[in-house]
């Protein structure tokens, strides 16, 4: 049995971009997608190393809903590349491809990302479009998921990657063959170290040289420096707090890595480190007090998993999935969706060290559910 995957670009080091990979490696699968960069994954870092079939180099970052039918469109132009596989698994907007393959494929939808579409328009959102459009928004949205209903009858099974993508999903189709893949974590990568060590951190945001500041204690942002992540109200909150430290991880490509520098510019408790490789990160996270990461609407974090396999806790907002794998003051605290900035300091001031420290076990523990073993094991016995 051959199996194909089909992402549509691998454009960063994201959570779904390593995701795929990992669910091909584990299949050995092939991978089929728009466009493979030099920004993503290594793929023979992550372990993987089958064929990656490259259809559509100039796809753009934020491709819209005319670039994804031009991929499928390049994809059918292709059709022979589908005759050498007999199981696909189509990833978020490569569901359009369920209506170019053959009913006698076996078919399978994983759907990380939910598209917008799928709810209906929340009153935010509603806020920001003028008020005559409100019923062509309503009428596209209408449209679009006949669409995808339409196409999810040809696919033979249905996963997902949190409970409440799950119930929307079950919601909208009306089906119950769909099954919850959590996202996992390298255990081999991520352990706890058996000592916590100083770490030296060679940036800093106050001056223009680059010094060697030496922590023996400090948080840590893993979040990118995007708007959406929100890290500059992480900054903000420990420029209120000068006698605890902030490590902040960034690449040199993040959005907002300027306003945060900006915001922290004159506390000397706040410090930046640029990423350039991977296998920079675990040792960070385990050498840490606690993970913090407060971004808007991520689908899943796979960051707090990889915290908590160091034996960290987290300090996540309660959204999303979230609430599915942090369990209140025993691997972590979650702050309400819509907090304020005295909470996200209070939530840092009552993780201190020595309570950080007792929830090291739960955190290891819990973290041992989403191993890359019961993934795959799990993965092979549903396809």
């Amino acid at each position: 049995m051959k199996t194909l995957l089909l992402y549509d670009a691998f454009f960063s080091r994201g959570q779904s971009e390593k995701m795929n990979l990992e669910i091909a490696m584990i299949l050995s699968a092939d991978i089929l997608t728009g466009v493979y960069t030099e920004n993503t994954y290594i793929p023979e870092h992550i372990g993987f190393h089958g064929k990656i079939i490259e259809i559509y180099r100039s796809i753009p970052k934020n491709q819209n809903l005319f670039h994804t039918i031009l991929l499928v469109w390049k994809f059918r132009k292709n059709h022979l590349i589908f005759q050498d596989y007999d199981t696909f698994i189509l990833c978020d907007e490569w569901l359009s491809a369920a209506s170019t393959l053959p009913e006698w494929k076996n078919t399978y939808y994983f759907a990380q990302n939910l598209p917008d579409y799928i709810e209906k328009i929340s009153d935010e959102e509603r806020g920001e479009i003028p008020y005559f459009f409100h019923e062509f928004y309503e009428l596209k949205r209408w449209f679009l998921q006949k669409i995808f209903l339409s196409r999810i009858q040809k696919i033979k099974r249905i996963f997902t990657n949190t409970q409440e993508n799950k119930a929307i999903l079950r919601k909208l189709t009306g089906r119950e063959d769909i099954f919850v893949f959590h996202p996992a974590v390298n255990t081999l990568e991520f352990h706890p170290v058996k000592q916590k060590q100083k770490y030296i951190f060679q940036e800093h945001n106050n001056i223009t040289s680059v010094i060697e500041n030496e922590l023996d204690e400090y948080y840590l942002s893993v979040a990118r420096l995007t708007s959406k992540k929100r890290v500059e109200e992480v900054v903000r909150a420990f420029s209120y707090l000068p006698l605890k430290n902030l490590v902040v991880l960034y690449r040199e490509d993040d959005s907002q890595k300027d306003l945060c520098m900006s915001i922290a510019r004159g506390h000397e408790n706040i410090f930046f480190k640029k990423i350039i490789h991977d296998s920079e990160i675990p040792p960070m996270i385990a050498n840490s007090v606690a993970t913090i990461s407060i971004a808007r609407e991520d689908d899943f974090a796979l960051s707090a998993i990889e915290s908590m396999a160091c034996g960290i806790p987290v300090i996540w907002v309660d959204e999303g999935w979230y609430s599915e794998v942090i369990l209140p003051w025993k691997t972590g605290t979650l702050l309400k969706k819509e907090f304020n900035e005295y909470e996200l300091i209070d939530a840092i001031r009552l993780m201190p060290r020595w309570r950080a420290e007792e929830m090291k076990e739960a955190c290891i523990e819990k973290a041992r559910e989403f191993s890359i073993e019961n993934f795959a094991k799990e993965l092979r016995k549903q396809i």
